[in-house]
């Protein structure tokens, strides 16, 4: 009994004790949040006069702003608040507006029903099988119930073009009509999407191709499994770029393994989902509806440069004031920025961006604040300032060291960028990682309440640092209670 009353009298000691050492560390933390440098390079001086704003929470009930200026003498400026009920900064999520792909890469199965019932409210009925439908039910038809079958295909005896499994998902305020051409929905029929953008968009089949099907069928005779395979080295691929605007939907695709584009009104280029109003119910009543059944090519990209260069990667964005295409291609060897004018869709300015990029690709390309920041795969980066009339002009090129140090991280590919003039400051997130098992060389990384900066001017890399918060200290067992994080989005920014 004296024994137990001891153990019941430390332990209430303890949790007295941790309840006033978190409540110590709260308030200093609440009092005064503090940066210091983990590793740095260069003078640091090169920061003087920029500002790294940071947003931290814990549990979503804390909420510190940290100002963080950088000077002679360092200065930090905390505002925290406190919330009862949670707060969530929920980054917003933007689908795509189209969806394109051509289906013949499949691997299902099913445990009831038929994958190849082609009624409605089948299985089949909502799957990307419909585009291969006679090319599966003919291997079907020659399988035993029960049983597995492989037959190796020409596509070309299947099909004269692929076919496009096409999907419109753009926001809550367009409409469709239906097929009947009568009624209008929010949901558009996605057979005839299917079928409008398969009658657009006609790749033709290479003569040659093969494709191996495997058909498995229970006893009964019910299709219960479908495999297809391609050859390794055909590689077949489209994926749509696309944005919304008041005109419809600008779009423009990346491809590999199509060469021929013959076949599609206006060539290779940027198509146009065109919006227009129409009568809904009540008869007064004008609705924003979507006419894919009137796809159109309203900018040739076919003369510009070669077709096979310009697939490989492409951005599409709409200019900070709406007015604007920013789109940026592969051709000649290099990435180019083209400006395109949206009410006349004519070219107001074309530049390259990076002129040697055979062994790299395009990681980033942020517009914010009349700047472009792109980045590429090997770590070289520019900057360009937007002129007047949307245009731009590059003012710095430079390359980007990745690692602070072999243990710790940044954020890399979406830094906040800050630029005045003459100086690039670039902020990340600062990871720090966890050596999880060292015999076998495994970390994991950990997010932290600090940042990394980069400093960047015409001779190169001038300043970097990696900074700790002393909002980390509630970081320390993150498996089992809430730890303190950067607000997401939003977390940091930069301003000089």
């Amino acid at each position: 009994m004296r024994r137990s009353m001891i153990l019941f009298v430390l332990l209430i000691a303890a949790g007295i004790g941790g309840m006033c050492y978190a409540h110590y560390t709260l308030s200093a933390a609440q009092d005064d949040v503090s940066f210091a440098v983990v590793e740095a390079y260069g003078d640091a001086s090169a920061a003087n006069g920029l500002t790294v704003s940071v947003s931290a929470h814990l549990g979503y009930h804390l909420l510190w702003d940290t100002a963080f200026i950088f000077g002679q003498t360092q200065q930090t400026h905390t505002d925290f608040s406190f919330h009862p009920s949670q707060f969530r900064r929920v980054p917003e999520l933007v689908s795509a507006p189209l969806s394109l792909s051509i289906p013949l890469d499949f691997n299902s199965t099913t445990s009831g029903g038929d994958l190849l019932d082609a009624r409605e409210g089948s299985v089949m009925h909502y799957s990307d099988f419909t585009g291969a439908y006679d090319m599966l039910l003919d291997v079907a038809s020659r399988t035993q119930n029960g049983g597995q079958h492989t037959e190796t295909l020409y596509l070309r005896d299947y099909y004269e073009y692929y076919p496009i499994s096409a999907y419109i998902s753009p926001g809550p305020n367009y409409y469709f009509r239906q097929a009947d051409m009568l009624s209008i929905s929010q949901a558009p029929d996605e057979a005839s999407v299917k079928e409008a953008f398969s009658d657009f968009f006609r790749f033709p089949v290479p003569r040659g191709k093969t494709i191996t099907v495997t058909i498995r069928k229970d006893s009964v005779g019910n299709v219960v499994g479908i495999r297809t395979e391609r050859e390794s080295e055909d590689i077949l691929y489209l994926y749509a770029i696309g944005l919304e605007t008041e005109n419809g939907v600008y779009f423009t695709l990346k491809t590999e393994g199509i060469d021929d584009f013959s076949n599609i009104p206006g060539g290779f280029g940027i198509y146009l989902l065109p919006a227009k109003a129409v009568i809904g119910e009540p008869d007064t009543e004008y609705l924003p509806t979507l006419d894919y059944r009137n796809i159109q090519t309203v900018y040739s990209l076919d003369d510009s440069t070669t077709v096979a260069e310009l697939k490989s990667t492409m951005s599409l964005t709409l200019s900070e004031d709406g007015s604007c295409l920013n789109l940026i291609t592969y051709e000649d060897g290099g990435c180019y920025l083209t400006v395109i004018e949206l009410d006349t869709m004519t070219e107001k300015q074309k530049i390259p961006l990076f002129e040697d990029i055979s062994e790299t690709f395009l990681i980033t390309a942020n517009y914010v604040d009349g700047l472009l920041y792109a980045a590429l795969s090997d770590n070289r980066f520019m900057l360009a300032e937007k002129s007047a009339g949307n245009t731009y002009r590059p003012v710095l090129i430079g390359a980007r060291d990745r690692f602070l140090s072999f243990e710790d991280f940044h954020d890399w590919y979406d830094p906040n960028i800050a630029w005045d003039g003459h100086r690039l400051a670039l902020v990340t997130r600062y990871m720090r990682s966890f050596a999880v098992n060292a015999e076998v060389f495994y970390f994991t990384r950990e997010d932290t309440c600090g940042f990394t900066l980069e400093i960047y001017d015409e001779s190169g890399l001038m300043y970097k640092g990696a900074f700790e918060s002393s909002l980390d200290v509630l970081t320390l067992d993150s498996r089992n209670s809430p730890t303190c994080r950067l607000i997401d989005p939003g977390g940091l920014s930069a301003q000089w």
